[in-house]
């Protein structure tokens, strides 16, 4: 999936059970890259996150070798409790 496809499913209410944001590209491609390609990989990984039944499951992926294991998780992390407390907010 892409940014495109991804905002496409959120405007039309198309929903999954399991899915990979197709993050394999490389956000970041050397360390001056990192702050805009970790907003990057939260952005994809929320519109992914938004595209989801409760309980679905996504699997995502860094192919960035720079981007360390522990930040990726907390940006993933992070995309998960923005994607809960916005249908929290609109009642989904």
């Amino acid at each position: 999936m892409s940014f495109q496809v991804l905002r496409e499913y959120r405007e039309t209410g198309r929903r999954f059970d399991l899915g990979d944001p197709g993050t394999r590209a490389r956000f970041i491609e050397s360390m001056k890259h990192m702050e805009h390609g970790s907003r990057g990989y939260k952005d994809i990984n929320l519109l992914a996150f938004n595209c989801f039944r409760p309980g679905g499951l996504l699997l995502t992926f860094s192919c960035s070798g720079l981007m360390p294991p522990d930040l990726f998780q907390k940006i993933v992390a992070d995309a998960a409790l923005d994607a809960a407390k916005r249908r929290r907010s609109s009642g989904a």
